[in-house]
């Protein structure tokens, strides 16, 4: 419908955080939206009380539906095919929209008929209060083509602090389904459709993204769930690419960045193997090792695992000389 923001909320056990959520978007200045909330099989009392507001918002002269499903890692494409928006906007449960966030959106959408999308700025707060932008680099926020910054990992894809038009993301995928993954739906929305398509940008924070610095312990539980994590936001990115038909043109850049990522996390865990394994794969691509041998000196030579570090160096020295003979 002309006019309609949907806003798909996918929820996995955040009932403490649907109160805040909905408010937010109640207190939206722009007031032609649609909720669609998807509870992804919360063992909690997301779903009802989600459900407990839909009178609410009836009297606030907005639209929530609901649904439930079996916890299969995403809700976007169920969600997709609830929508009825002219626009699209995806938003996580614990964070924070700004009161104007919807409306300077539109408005922006609405003067620029051109564009597939927009973005703005926001913050990242952690559970101490402390607030950062999200990007303070102009040269890539304010331009109009950022396909390849968000696929490289140069810009951020936040939730919540994007919107994009629903036929250009239909154009994109045509009737088929959204890459399903435990790992979000917003690259999958957002990546497919700036793919040829202008995107807008408004300098100003309108909303907040809520992270746990203190999450992170460096054990090998967590250093397997990191891997795994970064393994499939580049599944996502694959999946993205072969959907655009365009994975051979970027699939180097993608392994040499996933690369660097977890050659960068073995060190930070101490993985000596890894560390191996992944700086052998780097050196397919004739990667310098001496370039990349003095980067991770430097980056780790303060740092607390420091004599890890010197160890996992001796490692890959002695691996490359039994390789070198081998050969």
């Amino acid at each position: 419908m002309d006019g309609v923001v949907s806003i798909i909320i996918g929820c996995y056990n955040g009932a403490k955080y649907i109160e805040r959520c909905f408010n937010c978007i109640i207190n939206q200045t722009y007031r032609n939206i649609e909720v669609v909330f998807g509870d992804d099989g919360s063992t909690d009392s997301s779903f009802q009380i989600a459900q407990q507001f839909i009178p609410i918002f009836e009297r606030h002269g907005l639209t929530l539906k609901c649904f439930s499903q079996s916890n299969i890692g995403m809700v976007t494409n169920q969600a997709l095919k609830i929508a009825t928006g002219e626009y699209i906007a995806v938003y996580d449960v614990d964070d924070i929209l700004y009161p104007t966030s919807i409306e300077k959106r539109v408005f922006f959408m609405i003067d620029h008929p051109e564009y597939a999308c927009v973005r703005t700025n926001g913050y990242k707060l952690d559970q101490y209060g402390n607030k950062e932008l999200f990007s303070a680099n102009e040269a890539i926020e304010y331009s109009d083509n950022i396909f390849e910054d968000l696929l490289l990992g140069r810009t951020y894809n936040w939730a919540g602090s994007y919107m994009v038009r629903r036929k250009a993301l239909n154009k994109v995928y045509n009737g088929y389904p959204v890459f399903e993954t435990h790992y979000g739906a917003n690259l999958q929305v957002l990546l497919a459709t700036v793919y040829n398509n202008k995107t807008g940008y408004i300098d100003e924070p309108l909303m907040e993204y809520m992270y746990n610095t203190d999450s992170i312990t460096h054990s090998d539980i967590n250093y397997a769930s990191d891997k795994n994590r970064y393994l499939g936001f580049k599944a996502i990115r694959e999946a993205i690419l072969d959907q655009l038909n365009i994975r051979n043109k970027y699939q180097q850049q993608i392994d040499i960045m996933y690369g660097e990522i977890l050659l960068d996390l073995a060190l930070t865990y101490n993985k000596e193997l890894d560390f191996i394994t992944e700086y052998e794969k780097l050196r397919e691509f004739k990667f310098h090792a001496k370039t990349i041998h003095t980067y991770y000196y430097h980056k780790f030579k303060n740092n607390i695992i420091a004599k890890g570090f010197f160890r996992v160096l001796l490692a890959v020295k002695t691996q490359l000389s039994r390789c070198k003979k081998r050969r």
